[in-house]
């Protein structure tokens, strides 16, 4: 049997084992999710909630958990605590026929961890690296409360009101903000730069590994205490009252943050009375809903956009050609046309019409099948008379048509004696689907896109696959770059009103770190091929390339990401900005080193650019 770290012996992470608390109190907060690096004991915290939460009565025998009724048979079971396995399968999720069952005539469903969770706490260690059909599956149940099984011909439905606790490391990737949105609170989790406490965290998890047992029984009065006061504040928590002046401040709150919907007041209530019950009191105090705020609201909260002030259109200024009468071969860091360039802010260009004639990328998109399969890169998948390249992956067993390609034949050939399944009956089930792409737009936000208000193009264009992602289940990325840095403005999503606000308040100026922004693309495709290694990553690169920041030969370290990015197999698109009598054509020459597709923005309309990176996505 194993021993969890005793929840009272933890030291430091108050905010973490606050909220834990609050939600053993009350499950209908919404649940936890601890964030930080490596090292700061996220999930040795949360595990330790186990043995804190109260015990709760099922009906003898029943796997789905169920709360017995009246007249039923009923026993005492601890709180279910279910952790996901790491590369857990839909079906171990979800559950599935019993195989071994069915081979012998019978038809039992053999029950997934939703189902083991119901009633209990479904924990989620590196939550973000959670495939995404297992968060769609999840994400079900958590906002219904039932899991729906339908699958060889078998149908169940059972409760699934579970608590979703989860932990994960930012540098390894964002959360998808459906499933983000899931959790009530959320903790952010620091390094503890305390000697003393570092000394004593070192010193309590020593005796832990030498005697996990010992060290538990060391803590078990504490432990009891905690439970007890667990069960008391459970007992008090319906009948805590909430004045409508607390009411009143956590919608206060809420709106403050700029949050989406009232999910975030609910849980701040919630929260609030949890907190008061813990405490013994029968009444919410605001000091209670002011500590609950930033746990409730820290992962909801939106930047509230800043009204901009018109400005008069200013005309595009070509730079000044060098003193020597020729071009340079990178652009000058002093460079007083970026340097000195006014902030802007542009709208967002009408939204584009991407529909495509099929017959315009037919042709390309079959060399490309063609070329693919003759690599023997895949099985080929006919559907409608359109094939595609169809990854491999280890077959599963389709129990119900293997046993019914056994049973025929045995009809067939009027045999008898016991029932046998031979190699040529079995047959497979196969996940077939196109693979999820990520699109990061790098976006020149510099100074020299503020003339002839090149940038509403640009947003125009993102804005507009933004829409298409929706539908196509694709995630965007928006990296844009200025003065000496890159952001990431909009984490891989597919969420177009959260790209679209932060698109309508991205301001232009300043000077061009074009490698910084390269790297910032980088390294969102490489997280998300850790979490998705089937998915495929696009870079659609906007801008002039008229590097000129960090210090130094800054075009040469934009080429120089350029061409890690080539060799990291991402597909590019780079569309030139550049305008005015004197071009250099360093978008060109990166476009070479990145091996991507050139196109420039005179060469096409709004309308022709959305057309040409749709088109150019098609022909992955």
């Amino acid at each position: 049997m194993s021993v969890n770290f005793p929840f009272a012996a933890l030291v430091g992470a108050d905010a973490l084992r606050e909220a834990l608390l609050w939600v053993a109190v009350d499950p209908t907060i919404g649940g936890v999710l601890a964030t930080g690096t490596r090292g700061t004991a996220k999930s040795t915290a949360v595990r330790a909630l186990a043995d804190l939460l109260p015990p709760i009565e099922i009906v003898p025998g029943d796997a789905t958990n169920r709360a017995p009724g009246d007249g039923d048979a009923r026993v005492t079971i601890a709180t279910p605590f279910v952790e996901l396995p790491i590369g857990a399968t839909e079906d171990r999720v979800v559950g599935t026929l019993d195989v071994g069952a069915l081979l012998g005539g019978e038809r039992r469903f053999e029950p997934g961890l939703l189902a083991r969770a119901n009633r209990g706490v479904l924990y989620v260690d590196e939550v973000n690296l959670l495939p995404d059909h297992l968060v769609d599956v999840i994400l079900d149940a958590a906002a219904t409360g039932r899991n729906v099984v339908e699958r060889d011909g078998a149908s169940l439905v059972h409760d699934a009101r579970l608590v979703l606790v989860g932990t994960m490391n930012p540098e390894e990737g964002e959360l998808r903000p459906q499933l983000l949105d899931r959790f009530g609170l959320c903790v952010a989790i620091e390094n503890d730069t305390a000697l003393e406490r570092r000394v004593a965290i070192v010193e309590r998890r020593l005796a832990f590994d030498a005697g996990p047992v010992a060290f538990a029984a060391t803590y078990a009065a504490d432990t009891r205490d905690l439970r007890a006061r667990v069960v008391a504040a459970r007992a008090l928590l319906p009948s805590v009252a909430v004045p409508h002046a607390c009411l009143r401040a956590a919608s206060e709150l809420a709106r403050g943050a700029n949050v989406e919907g009232m999910r975030a007041d609910l849980t701040i209530v919630r929260a609030a009375r949890a907190v008061a019950a813990l405490a013994g009191r029968a009444t919410v105090a605001l000091a209670d809903v002011e500590r609950v705020a930033e746990p409730a609201l820290a992962h909801r909260r939106r930047d509230t956009p800043q009204p901009t002030q018109p400005r008069a259109p200013q005309p595009p200024r070509p730079p000044e050609p060098p003193s020597n009468g020729r071009a340079s071969d990178a652009p000058s860091a002093s460079d007083a046309s970026t340097r000195s360039s006014p902030e802007q802010t542009f709208t967002i260009g009408q939204p584009l019409a991407l529909s495509l004639d099929r017959d315009a990328v037919q042709a390309p998109r079959a060399r490309v099948l063609a070329r693919e399969a003759s690599r023997g890169s895949g099985a080929t998948d006919v559907v409608a008379g359109a094939a595609r390249v169809v990854p491999w992956r280890t077959p599963r067993i389709a129990a119900l048509a293997t046993l019914r390609v056994a049973a025929r034949e045995m009809v067939h050939a009027s045999t008898r004696g016991e029932f046998a399944i031979a190699p040529a009956h079995l047959r497979y089930l196969e996940r077939r689907g196109r693979p999820r792409a990520l699109v990061v737009f790098v976006v020149d936000a510099s100074g020299s896109m503020a003339a002839a208000e090149r940038m509403r193009a640009a947003k125009g264009v993102v804005c507009a696959l933004l829409a298409d992602a929706y539908h196509r289940r694709d995630a965007v990325a928006l990296v844009a770059f200025r003065g000496d840095d890159a952001l990431v403005l909009v984490p891989p999503t597919r969420s177009a009103i959260v790209a679209y606000r932060r698109l309508r308040t991205l301001a232009t100026g300043g000077r061009t770190p074009l490698a910084r922004g390269l790297a910032r693309a980088h390294e969102l495709i490489a997280l998300r091929a850790r979490r998705d290694p089937a998915a495929r990553a696009h870079l659609v690169l906007v801008s002039d390339a008229r590097a000129n920041a960090p210090a130094g030969d800054a075009f040469a370290a934009a080429l120089h990401e350029a061409a890690i990015l080539r060799d990291a197999g991402v597909r590019a698109l780079c569309v030139d900005t550049e305008r005015g009598a004197v071009r250099f054509g360093f978008a060109a020459r990166l476009a070479q080193e990145l091996g991507a597709r050139y196109r420039h923005l005179d060469e096409c309309s709004e309308r022709a650019l959305g057309v040409t990176v749709r088109e150019w996505m098609a022909t992955a």
